[in-house]
């Protein structure tokens, strides 16, 4: 098993660094003897092209052995492949049944699909309330299309009960992730007085932000908004505009969740909270599965890597992740 580490580890580092050749030499052994890591790494390089030639067949046959053995990354991919019809005849049914187990296993992509499949009838009856509930867990999870479309279901009522202000809590969370749909609902909820009281300053603020990424409404409200703000609240607006774009922008660089109570981190949430859920079935304490990279956490990857031989950085990656999961 030390050997089989350290080949797929070889295969991680190759193809991090697009030595796709090696990666396959490495971990198509490994795939052929079962380990479900591998055999889902296969199935993305089929899926992609990387390294080999595209082949979708390849790539739903690599992902269902892993699936099979529960590998949640692969039964998110196999539904995705269901769902689109690549490699498979499309089968909505098929894709629901495989973004559950995922969604089940707390993968976020797979939760923020389900949301889909109910808020849309594809393979299920439409069901507004079961989709916010999926929608929910994916958006605590920090999804912000999750976040943006939860907004839109208590903005509206549908699923829940209407709510203006919960609504702009997750267009916010959303908003601050530079979603740009969700960063023209806060600044039209701020300059409506919607969930909150009127601020055409911050609603000009957040508008200009989503116009930069060329949101077509932003960009028509803008204009809209700027010719009722006196000469004082321009130049409020533009400084606020300024503050804002300057926090998102750094928290951008740094990889880090952006949401007013995110923890200093400089690993994903969602990396980090599969690396903690991994530790915890290896037997590791990372302390509470919640994403935030805590003492525990960097202690208990620490623990890892001195078991295994590994230098003890105690620092989180997508490597580490794979070579956890394949104990």
């Amino acid at each position: 098993m030390q050997s089989a580490h350290a080949d797929f580890f070889v295969g991680v580092a190759a193809f991090e660094r697009g030595d796709y050749a090696t990666a396959l030499e490495h971990w198509q052994p490994m795939a052929e003897q079962g380990i479900a890591v591998a055999q889902n790494n296969l199935g993305v390089m089929y899926d992609h092209g990387l390294g080999v030639e595209e082949d979708d067949a390849q790539a739903v046959g690599w992902y269902r052995l892993a699936a099979e053995q529960g590998n949640a990354q692969s039964q998110y991919s196999l539904g995705l492949m269901y769902g689109n019809g690549h490699g498979v005849p499309e089968d909505d049914r098929a894709a629901v049944k495989w973004y559950r187990l995922a969604a089940e296993q707390g993968s976020v992509n797979a939760q923020y699909h389900m949301a889909l499949v109910y808020d849309f009838g594809e393979g299920v009856g439409e069901d507004d309330a079961i989709a916010a509930t999926w929608y929910r867990k994916a958006a605590e999870l920090g999804d912000s299309r999750a976040q943006y479309n939860l907004g839109l279901l208590y903005d509206f009522g549908s699923g829940v009960q209407q709510d203006k202000r919960e609504a702009l809590k997750w267009y916010r969370k959303a908003a601050r992730q530079g979603d740009a749909k969700a960063q023209y609902m806060v600044g039209a909820s701020h300059f409506n007085g919607e969930g909150t009281p009127t601020d055409k300053v911050k609603g000009y603020a957040w508008l200009t932000l989503a116009a930069y990424q060329r949101h077509v409404r932003a960009l028509q409200h803008r204009a809209e908004v700027w010719a009722t703000l006196t000469p004082q609240e321009r130049d409020a607006a533009k400084t606020l505009r300024k503050q804002l774009a300057g926090k998102l922008a750094l928290l951008k660089r740094l990889g880090m969740p952006v949401s007013a109570d995110a923890a200093v981190s400089l690993a994903p949430k969602e990396l980090l909270r599969d690396i903690q859920a991994a530790l915890r079935n290896n037997g590791f304490d990372p302390g509470p599965t919640d994403g935030r990279m805590g003492p525990r956490t960097r202690d208990a990857i620490r623990a890892f890597q001195r078991s295994f031989g590994l230098a003890e950085t105690g620092e989180p990656s997508r490597g580490l992740l794979q070579l956890i999961r394949i104990q």
